[in-house]
């Protein structure tokens, strides 16, 4: 069962504006199909992506994208699956084929998408892929030692330029100048991160791991902290 929920600013849940039921199983990732707020993409463990429509609350279609999904994107006519065993693929929608692929090392961090690039996580850091040619233009790596697996990748968006935010095993958590290729950015919190977002007008995210929650920061621009 897939629940979409609006945001309040209550401590009460809110009542969820859509509900649609189907034998999905276990849901990686949610995303709006084109940027487009009457579809909606949903990647399944089963290696399927739904087509629902929000607007008749019903699922337009599924196909069969590959297997075990964490992470789906799109564009224009194209559809990027990101599988947890190591490659992401490109396809187009008119005939739903693969067109390209790109091999990553695998895993549960997801993708995320930054205009035409796709960043990519990788053993130590991050590849920033062309959306359109799915080469690679750049690799930042993480000068930190011991810091395990790149588990969570968020984009930041502020006044002076966009930034990806990145969560490793060690709890190391890292801010990178896509523009600069340099870490401006650094806090160490628990271990075993498992998830990041961070909200660039209130310049506050959440951090969290397997049973708890830590909120992030920003000062400025060059600078994040983690606090109780």
């Amino acid at each position: 069962m897939l629940q979409i929920k609006p945001t309040r600013n209550n401590m009460l849940p809110p009542d969820p504006v859509y509900t649609m039921k189907s034998d999905m199983g276990y849901i990686h990732h949610l995303n709006f199909f084109q940027g487009s707020t009457s579809q909606l993409l949903a990647a399944t463990e089963k290696g399927l992506v739904y087509f629902w429509d929000l607007n008749t609350h019903r699922a337009s279609c599924k196909k069969e994208m590959g297997e075990s999904i964490q992470a789906v994107h799109s564009y224009t006519d194209r559809i990027i699956t990101q599988e947890k065993s190591g490659i992401i693929k490109l396809w187009s929608t008119e005939d739903f084929k693969m067109i390209n692929s790109y091999e990553y090392c695998g895993g549960y961090c997801k993708s995320v998408t930054i205009d035409d690039i796709l960043v990519v996580p990788q053993e130590k850091g991050v590849d920033l892929v062309d959306k359109k040619t799915f080469k690679k233009t750049k690799t930042l790596v993480s000068d930190r030692k011991n810091s395990g697996h790149l588990m969570a990748l968020q984009m930041v968006n502020l006044e002076n330029g966009t930034y990806i935010l990145a969560a490793f095993e060690s709890g190391d958590v890292i801010l990178w100048d896509i523009v600069s290729e340099k870490i401006c950015g650094y806090s160490r919190l628990q271990e075993q991160l498992t998830t990041l977002t961070f909200d660039s007008t209130m310049g506050r995210g959440v951090c969290g791991g397997r049973y708890w929650f830590k909120a992030v920061g920003m000062v400025g621009s060059v600078s994040i902290h983690g606090k109780p």
